[in-house]
């Protein structure tokens, strides 16, 4: 079945600039989502941590690109894995993609997160945000659209992370998701290392601005 999203003939994704070539495309979408991820924050209120606000990150993330930004998918998909050998993680069906991210969502909203040990943190908030990403709800994005979100959420419930550790290990962080998202066969130790580091540096900076406002 053809992929509706592609330029007929390519593996390059139709887009508001009309670029044909992946690798150009590909830079394109690295040049204009950095500087609307740095403005999510500031340009996208929070209301509820539901599907509809994480649907407000991804159109404020792709909305320069892509005319679906915002958007659920409405095929399914496979992406091939190099730490998979080739082979894809068995993301939802399209037709499951609201279920199976709500429930998600409102696993992470009936968690008590005050008092919580770090090491327990990081363990649930892993699993947790490893479903999300597992659904992939949009046809591109979805790890900076995820990541964002999970960010938000640790921030507003009192434990920030470090969002440029993410950022600066996207691709270990990448294929750590893969790797805790393949059902019983599932990894989750490289995820969490990566999540409690995120968490630790976020708290010790968090000490660091408490401190500078007080004495001041």
């Amino acid at each position: 079945m053809a992929d509706s999203y592609l330029y007929k003939g390519t593996n390059v994704l139709i887009n508001k600039l009309n670029i044909r070539d992946l690798e150009t495309l590909n830079q394109a979408e690295a040049d204009f989502t950095v500087q609307r991820l740095v403005t999510v924050d500031d340009k996208v209120d929070i209301k509820e941590f539901n599907f509809e606000h994480m649907k407000k990150i991804h159109k404020h993330i792709f909305q320069d690109l892509y005319h679906w930004a915002g958007e659920i998918r409405t095929i399914n998909m496979r992406k091939a894995e190099f730490v998979l050998d080739g082979m894809s993680v068995e993301y939802s069906d399209f037709s499951l993609i609201k279920t199976d991210i709500e429930k998600a969502i409102n696993k992470l909203n009936r968690i008590n997160w005050d008092e919580m040990p770090l090491d327990r943190k990081a363990k649930e908030f892993t699993e947790i945000i490893a479903e999300i990403w597992k659904v992939h709800p949009f046809r591109e994005g979805n790890t900076r659209t995820t990541m964002k979100f999970a960010c938000q959420y640790a921030e507003h419930h009192g434990f920030p992370m470090k969002e440029t550790l993410f950022e600066k290990n996207s691709k270990c962080l990448r294929d750590s998701l893969v790797l805790a998202s393949i059902g019983q066969y599932s990894e989750n130790d490289y995820l969490e290392k990566i999540v409690k580091r995120s968490m630790e540096i976020g708290a010790k900076e968090g000490k660091k601005t408490l401190e500078y406002d007080y004495d001041r």
